[in-house]
């Protein structure tokens, strides 16, 4: 990238509307992708209250990629556990729910920072 710095935080409860426009352009593509199963873009695709309940909990977690003070990224992950059973060990593991970069910043490295972000926070979280 040049001249542009990637700063890249936690999400935070005023992100929200900011949020929901990065998922919608991400429903867009699966939208075009698989128009025989996704329905047109609703008006909100993460609702506040389940964005708000991702924010409070400690597996899971949500950052913004900005660039001069504004969203033009985002991913959602968080840790997924699987207890073990007689053929299967207990298994912990990475799993990224959502990744949207907006397109005008689309091959300039935000998804790449962003994925490397989440991995190191959430390994130190265990």
């Amino acid at each position: 990238m040049k001249n542009k710095q990637i700063k890249i935080r936690p999400a935070i409860e005023t992100d929200y509307e900011s949020i929901n426009l990065l998922f919608k352009e991400s429903y867009r593509l699966y939208q075009k992708v698989l128009p025989e199963v996704l329905k047109k873009s609703p008006k909100t695709i993460i609702s506040r209250g389940t964005f708000l309940n991702t924010l409070e909990d400690k597996d899971w977690q949500i950052l913004v990629a900005e660039i001069n003070n504004k969203p033009v990224g985002m991913i959602q992950a968080g840790i997924e556990e699987e207890i073990g059973n007689d053929f299967k060990r207990p298994n912990r593991r990475i799993e990224i729910e959502e990744i949207c970069v907006h397109k005008k910043f689309n091959r300039q490295g935000i998804g790449r920072a962003l994925i490397a972000e989440i991995e190191n926070g959430l390994k130190q979280r265990g």
